[in-house]
């Protein structure tokens, strides 16, 4: 892909408005519909941002793990939890970079959009060694949120590259 990474103060800045916007998606729901919960106590929401998933699937499970780079997506993650009475979720400040030898493992992995990393193989690698059961994740279709006329006229490149669902 054409990866670009964002430092943490960029995600930082977004988390107000991620959480102003991001609950209401009909993706969150379209998601977390494609996961099999069967036999499952424990998620890990890689990525989480600010829980729009981790929050709705605290019912199902015994244990949330949230994890994400920006401290204050977590921070908004915790209020929303508290403000919902959840109190099944514990949140991890790391990255796809950090070691996640004290990580816990979960039945479910999920990476919802969070896979801009520079080593998709390395990244597929961790969420496999994580998942004692399943690993659930999305990426952008086509390789880009941008529609194809607006690269074209921006003249971007971009490589083309679609992951969906694996389990």
């Amino acid at each position: 892909s054409t990866f670009k990474m964002k430092n943490v103060e960029d995600w930082n800045k977004k988390a107000i408005y991620m959480n102003e916007r991001i609950h209401k998606s009909i993706y969150n729901d379209e998601f977390l519909n494609s996961i099999n919960y069967e036999d499952c106590e424990t998620v890990l929401d890689v990525g989480c941002g600010v829980g729009n998933l981790s929050l709705k699937m605290a019912a199902k499970l015994k244990a949330v793990y949230s994890l994400d780079y920006s401290p204050k997506m977590l921070k908004h993650l915790q209020q929303n939890a508290q403000d919902l009475n959840i109190t099944n979720i514990h949140t991890i400040n790391s990255s796809w970079y950090d070691s996640w030898d004290e990580i816990p493992n979960s039945d479910i992995v999920i990476a919802s959009r969070s896979m801009e990393v520079k080593d998709m193989k390395e990244a597929l690698v961790k969420l496999n060694n994580k998942a004692n059961k399943r690993v659930y994740l999305s990426y952008k279709v086509g390789g880009s949120f941008l529609d194809d006329d607006i690269l074209n006229a921006l003249q971007k490149d971009i490589i083309k590259n679609l992951i969906i669902f694996i389990y």
